[in-house]
């Protein structure tokens, strides 16, 4: 294992609420294990998307500045279970040769506040800037949402000072995906089972997942000895506006017919486009469009 030094507080990292199947296998450099991705590319070398044109492809990108995630922390010497901890998208800026997004972590409890993370998001796959003590930045897979159903992902392992060697044994399956609508947005929803312990794990597009143990790189960190911990997720603010909570997580797969309307939970003054990704004036009653970063039925 290789030890690292962080920009971030590792200990702290509770980064599920963002929160690679193919065989092709590239390596960042000798010393670090390999990522299997399902487009052949290097990390290095894919090609950064913003919100707009990942939308007119039909994917709904987890990083948009002003997001905001909130968990539920506990608090012991309180005897509360329900303390805010709140992730905000506070802006982009040019990383590594990568577009950024700056995550901003604020709690009412000092223990759980002040930190900040680097996420990258490209082709469908976020990854979180790990930077070594020797100062060479390595991103470690979170999501990839390129996945489909009988495609296997590496899961990754680390704790508060380091990244444990690669174990390709260590895999998750995805057994199925389908829709799902949540405060009146069509959403994608992706079923796993992790292979070491048979735990089922969910993922969702612009979502992520409802725990740190439930990405690609899972963290083991410490627990804390003043009776403060980080317990879930509990919903994900956009524009104000709430749009996922933890219970959407347990919605069952939908068919296509139950997506929303094209005036539900989507803003007309935004551009339209058909599933080709071309731009439309208007729209054909039962097609479906994209607007906003959302998919609809037209009316």
């Amino acid at each position: 294992m290789r030890k690292a030094g962080l920009t971030i507080r590792m200990s702290l990292l509770m980064l599920a609420l963002f929160l690679t199947a193919m065989p092709d296998v590239c390596m960042a450099d000798s010393s670090n294990p390999p990522i299997r991705t399902t487009s052949g590319m290097s990390a290095q070398c894919r090609a950064d998307i913003t919100f707009e044109a990942a939308a007119r492809e039909g994917y709904v990108p987890l990083l948009k500045e002003g997001k905001v995630w909130v968990w539920n922390a506990a608090d012991q010497g309180q005897r509360r279970d329900d303390v805010p901890v709140y992730f905000t998208v506070t802006g982009q800026e040019l990383v590594d040769g990568r577009n950024c997004f700056r995550i901003q972590q604020t709690c009412e409890l000092d223990y759980l506040n002040g930190h900040e993370y680097l996420l990258s998001e490209e082709n469908r796959q976020v990854e979180l800037r790990y930077l070594y003590e020797d100062g060479i930045a390595y991103y470690v897979p979170l999501y990839d949402f390129n996945l489909k159903p009988g495609q296997f992902c590496q899961v990754w392992e680390a704790d508060e000072d380091c990244i444990f060697e690669w174990d390709p044994f260590y895999e998750m399956e995805v057994k199925a995906e389908g829709n799902i609508t949540a405060c009146g947005n069509f959403r994608r929803k992706i079923e796993l089972e992790d292979k070491q312990t048979d735990k089922s794990v969910v993922w969702v597009e612009g979502i992520g997942a409802p725990g740190r143990y439930d990405m690609l790189t899972r963290f083991y960190m410490a627990e804390a000895d003043n009776g403060i911990c980080l317990l879930g997720f509990r919903e994900c603010i956009d524009e104000g506006k709430t749009i996922f909570t933890m219970a959407d997580f347990e919605k069952p797969l939908s068919s296509i017919d139950e997506l929303p309307a094209g005036d539900e939970g989507c803003r007309i003054k935004a551009p339209t486009y058909d599933m080709m990704g071309r731009r439309v004036a208007s729209t054909v009653r039962g097609g479906i469009y994209i607007r906003d970063g959302k998919k609809f039925v037209g009316q």
